[in-house]
């Protein structure tokens, strides 16, 4: 499907499903799009990405943290989706349109377990070790000054 068309399917996709807008779409869809290009080059060939539910979550997490780094979990929850089943959702509306396909043995609940939202998108980007704050009093020391 043409650039043109993904756009159309997706903008029908949202006025009858608004659920979530259309850039969670365009997320699923590049990022599906990044993982047949790794694949291609892997098999030295055109291929066909062929990916699962595990697959495909795992796809849409690393292309995500790439492309938006810390701001990921920020932007998902701004977009509605907030877990797999989120992501299963827009994967389904999208077949439904002709988008992407799907075999004849995927389903919705393949979506259900995948992987937590927090544990994927915000801990990579939190410190190892905890960040140490001086005491106040060490804090006059170092020019920080306030009014008491």
């Amino acid at each position: 499907m043409d650039e043109k068309s993904e756009n159309k399917a997706i903008a029908a996709i949202v006025r009858e499903d608004p659920r979530y807008p259309a850039e969670a779409y365009e997320l699923v869809v590049d990022a599906l799009r990044a993982a047949a290009g790794k694949r291609r080059k892997s098999h030295r060939g055109p291929r066909i990405a062929r990916l699962n539910a595990a697959g495909l979550l795992d796809a849409v997490r690393g292309f995500a943290l790439d492309e938006y780094g810390p701001m990921t979990l920020t932007l998902l929850e701004s977009w509605n989706v907030r877990a797999c089943r989120d992501l299963g959702e827009v994967v389904f509306n999208l077949a439904c349109r002709g988008v992407i396909a799907l075999e004849a043995d995927d389903r919705r609940e393949d979506f259900l377990g995948g992987f937590d939202f927090e544990e994927a998108f915000r801990r990579p980007f939190e410190p190892e070790r905890p960040i140490i704050v001086p005491a106040r009093s060490r804090r006059r020391r170092l020019g920080f000054f306030w009014k008491a």
